[in-house]
């Protein structure tokens, strides 16, 4: 990909125009990676732009802030100060911050969390816009619903079918289906792959829903809410304790563990297929000409419709589902027209009342609660079955 070559390029051009970092003025950085440690709390891996990082200076970072307490190097060394363009350890956040947010030095704690509250302030407000336009949509969908059934009451009122033929039906498309799931990891870069990753998977029928993320083992009230709303939890490179494994098998609320990315993505891709509908296949079991129409006398005396048939391919079966097609003489099935769908009522040879009937057997044929049959149809008798899809 050439990358090796840029790296390289770039660092003979720096070192060529000794290109340096500024130590002076305020610390400005980017959060590299950050996580809880034992015996250490929240720490982040910030890489320092300009400014020099000390103990006991205030720092930002997204939505939260540092007292700085100790700085340590990639081998874990103490370091009096961090300067620019080197990644450090700070020690001292009061929460964990995110990968990519941007470090900015405060004057005071003070104006730190000024700053802090200002932003989520804005980010409320953000959200607050977002929940409206939300419910906007919902009114208008509400909207159409109502115009539809009243509509529905005019056309019944009229003496007209309920449904309009002539009606849009991409208009009852059914909306994208969202699976939930909860994502805990060691630290908070993996914590941004796993949802960015996820958040990709999917189709047009289905998608990812990341409820909560964040960096630690999952806890009680993680399992709390993936009980309430159906969703898996995915722990990544993080131990569960025992005492929510234990809930998690008495809910039934599953936690998907995992240390390797592409497993917990494979793991997820098949929960989404496991979510989708399946698809209903048939398989046709029998086909059969209508020779004649004929009436035989049934119960109390009542005259009674049957088909007189002749059956070209395969087996016909009383009780199996059935489908009759007309149309022109000499066309294709495809080119004919479904009249009727629904089940194979009774069965006959001569006089007999059958269960099934073989090819080149003649027999006559009933329908479940239709007569409007004529000779030249097509009956096809078939079975249907679910047939599991994939993404």
């Amino acid at each position: 990909m050439g990358i090796d070559k840029l790296e390289e390029a770039i660092i003979t051009l720096s070192e060529i125009q000794d290109l340096r970092g500024d130590p002076k003025g305020n610390v400005e950085g980017w959060v590299i990676e950050s996580q809880v440690k034992k015996g250490l709390g929240n720490v982040a891996t910030v890489l320092v732009r300009r400014g020099t990082i000390k103990p006991g200076i205030t720092i930002v970072a997204g939505n939260v802030w540092c007292k700085v307490r100790s700085i340590k190097d990639d081998k874990g060394k103490i370091l009096k100060q961090a300067d620019p363009g080197a990644p450090v350890e700070i020690i001292g956040w009061k929460d964990l911050p995110e990968a990519g947010d941007e470090v900015l030095q405060s004057k005071t704690e003070n104006e730190a969390k000024q700053a802090i509250n200002n932003r989520l302030e804005r980010a409320k407000r953000v959200r607050e816009a977002k929940d409206i336009e939300i419910i906007n949509q919902k009114r208008h969908m509400m909207k159409i619903e109502q115009e539809k059934e009243q509509a529905k009451l005019e056309r019944i009122r009229l003496g007209l079918p309920e449904e309009d033929p002539n009606a849009d039906i991409t208009s009852t498309k059914p909306g994208v289906q969202e699976v939930n799931f909860i994502v805990r990891a060691d630290v908070s870069g993996s914590v941004e792959a796993i949802v960015e990753s996820i958040e990709g998977l999917g189709n047009k029928e289905i998608k990812v829903r990341v409820l909560s993320s964040g960096v630690g083992s999952p806890s009680l009230s993680d399992l709390e809410r993936a009980e309430v709303s159906n969703a898996t939890v995915l722990a990544f490179n993080v131990k569960v304790e025992k005492e929510v494994m234990n809930k998690s098998l008495r809910s039934n609320t599953p936690i998907k563990q995992h240390n390797i990315i592409y497993k917990l993505l494979e793991d997820v891709t098949e929960i989404l297929t496991d979510n989708l509908p399946t698809e209903t296949k048939i398989k046709v079991l029998g086909e059969a000409m209508i020779k004649d129409v004929f009436e035989i006398t049934g119960k109390r005396n009542s005259k009674v419709r049957v088909a007189g048939c002749k059956v070209s391919n395969g087996l016909i079966k009383r009780g199996a589902l059935v489908r009759v097609f007309r149309g022109k003489e000499g066309s294709n099935l495809s080119e004919k027209k479904e009249v009727y769908k629904g089940k194979v009522d009774s069965l006959k040879h001569h006089k007999d009342d059958i269960n099934e009937i073989k090819k080149d057997k003649e027999c006559g044929i009933g329908f479940d609660g239709w007569k409007n049959f004529e000779q030249g149809d097509i009956i096809q008798t078939y079975e249907e079955f679910e047939v599991k899809r994939h993404l």
